[in-house]
């Protein structure tokens, strides 16, 4: 036909698919059981008592996550209030060490299958276990509403059951989000001043930054050394930073040893070396579907029961 444009239902679909991270697995499932557990619509079993919520939000606020995640960890007092990168980083990092003890077991176990099957979905580097986590994505849904009721069991809860079929077709979900376009919009409001006439002069700014950063960019090899305010030299790579502030500093080999960062040095003409203490006694957190061992990434390493830490793969780090 003539003057119509055709666009193939590939194109729609990886349009739609963009949301599923945003919007039907952060603000969908996870703020509904973050949302269920605080107020009790989700059952009596999953609910949080007042001084649960009291002390979570309270360590909530103080957990110090790795630079890559940008927004810090608000309370659950807060939680009408929470960001869907707040969500994110809830599930991937910090429910684990929140949601132990406070739930019932059974919740607990339920939730890990969540957990799991997200964060193996989540990149790339953990295809070979995407048949594992269609398994268990399964096996979250089906039991749900014998644990919350048929309340709970959404359309976003059953669109798990396609998460696979979807990611297998397009990408890993971390990859495809609306959290990179998110971030532009914020950096293009900040460029608008006053509300007459917003466009010509966002426009305008928008060509300066990009003619500025055309003038002094370079073409950069990583990884390479900086030189930190404190006169530390931190190591910057394409996807993370390591330095020597704690919530930067934890890493995993590939040899699986995991290390805490003291001091990166490279002496002229030699490769960048990396001086750290090795974690000798380490226990994994899960004995299925896979091995923590199995990662080589960057790690969030929150304080955990009798002064031990829980190391969490940074999601987006892993290669």
């Amino acid at each position: 036909m003539q003057n119509f444009i055709w666009v193939s239902t590939a194109t729609l679909a990886r349009q739609q698919h963009r949301y599923w991270r945003f919007i039907r697995i952060d603000l969908g499932i996870m703020k509904r059981l973050l949302s269920g557990r605080k107020d009790g619509s989700l059952g009596f079993e999953a609910k949080l008592t007042a001084q649960q919520i009291t002390e979570i939000s309270n360590i909530s606020t103080s957990v110090d996550l790795p630079s890559e995640i940008h927004r810090k960890q608000r309370g659950l007092n807060c939680l009408g209030y929470w960001k869907g990168s707040e969500f994110s980083s809830f599930l991937h990092y910090t429910s684990l060490i929140f949601l132990e003890g406070n739930v019932a077991d059974s919740v607990f176990e339920h939730f890990l299958l969540f957990f799991c099957s997200i964060t193996l979905f989540s990149t790339s580097y953990y295809k070979k276990y995407w048949t594992t986590a269609s398994k268990m994505l399964e096996q979250y849904v089906v039991p749900s509403e014998d644990l919350y009721g048929s309340r709970y069991i959404t359309s976003n809860v059953h669109n798990l059951l396609h998460v696979a079929q979807e990611v297998y077709r397009f990408a890993p979900l971390s990859t495809l989000s609306v959290y990179p376009t998110e971030n532009a919009l914020g950096l293009m409001k900040g460029l608008i001043r006053h509300g007459y006439r917003i466009l010509e002069p966002a426009v305008n700014r928008l060509s300066k930054i990009e003619e500025e950063g055309n003038e002094t960019m370079e073409e950069k090899t990583y990884p390479i050394i900086n030189l930190c305010a404190n006169r530390k030299q931190e190591l910057v790579d394409e996807n993370f930073i390591l330095d020597c502030i704690r919530k930067n500093s934890f890493f995993s080999t590939k040899d699986n040893k995991i290390i805490q960062l003291k001091k990166v040095e490279q002496r002229t003409g030699q490769p960048i070396e990396l001086f750290g203490n090795e974690f000798l006694s380490k226990t994994d957190r899960f004995s299925t579907p896979i091995h923590v061992s199995d990662i080589r990434c960057k790690l969030a390493a929150l304080d955990y029961k009798n002064d031990n830490y829980l190391m969490v793969p940074v999601v987006h780090t892993l290669r």
